[in-house]
């Protein structure tokens, strides 16, 4: 996913992944990102934004898109930094 919220072009991406879901907050995973990587000279992190499987809207019958979204999780998944100095 690029940093505008499209996703990055790959040769074997199938249709349904070219466009971010509605209910995904892109600001504020680009928020959180942003203030991991804050001070560091090169940064990655993997951030899962989901409904986990114990989520009770997702038991929920007619469970209103505003319920839907506001249950939503953001969590880091891993992380990892690269200085630059050299050894």
């Amino acid at each position: 996913m690029n940093r505008n919220g499209k996703v990055i072009d790959w040769v074997k991406k199938k249709k349904k992944h070219t466009k971010l879901p509605d209910w995904v907050d892109w600001n504020r995973v680009i928020e959180i990102a942003e203030k991991m990587a804050k001070h560091k000279d090169a940064f990655r992190v993997d951030i899962f934004v989901g409904l986990p499987a114990s989520s009770p809207v997702l038991n929920k019958e007619g469970a209103t898109e505003e319920e839907k979204k506001a249950a939503v999780e953001i969590v880091i998944s891993e992380f990892e930094t690269h200085p630059t100095t050299r050894f």
